[in-house]
């Protein structure tokens, strides 16, 4: 009985494995997918990432453009360059950015692509979705998408627990 609950406990670990990967995993599937749709050699910006914490956002914002200048298939956009059209522009990534502006601020700095996405909880869960797209900055139309259940290992859940102990009274 024991060796059927130890094996049915096994099984249902690596079912949920199966569903969740951790946030660096899915930033790196990220990137080597983009770089195999994206047309080669062309200049994606990667505008961010919004989660619930600036820390968190950052953080796989980095990631992500780590993994992509490693594969070397893409261009990626200078990230102070983005920072300073963006101040120019007044451009906030708290919350839904329209297309248009992704357009625009892609298209100032050069880039055919910019990449944006998401980081949100999944109810009151441990897990979150993590959908990051790629928008043709000319046609507006989204050139891939990639979405992933999430779960976060102890520092990336540190880094998103920052902002709900902030809060605490």
């Amino acid at each position: 009985m024991k060796k059927i609950l130890g094996i049915m406990t096994a099984v249902l670990c690596m079912h949920a494995a199966v569903f969740a990967v951790e946030i660096e995993t899915a930033l790196a599937q990220t990137a080597e997918q983009f770089s195999k749709t994206l047309k080669a050699g062309s200049t994606i910006a990667i505008i961010g990432i919004s989660s619930d914490t600036e820390e968190m956002s950052d953080f796989m914002l980095d990631e992500l453009t780590v993994n992509f200048v490693k594969l070397r298939k893409l261009k990626v956009a200078d990230r102070a360059n983005l920072a300073a059209i963006k101040k120019e522009m007044n451009f906030q990534l708290s919350g839904e950015v329209g297309d248009e502006s992704i357009q625009q601020l892609g298209a100032k700095i050069g880039a055919e692509t910019v990449i944006q996405g998401t980081l949100k909880q999944l109810g009151k869960s441990a897990r979150y979705t993590l959908t990051i797209r790629a928008l043709d900055v000319t046609t507006a139309a989204v050139t891939d998408m990639y979405r992933a259940n999430v779960e976060p290992n102890k520092v990336e859940k540190a880094m998103l627990e920052a902002a709900v102990n902030a809060n605490k009274p």
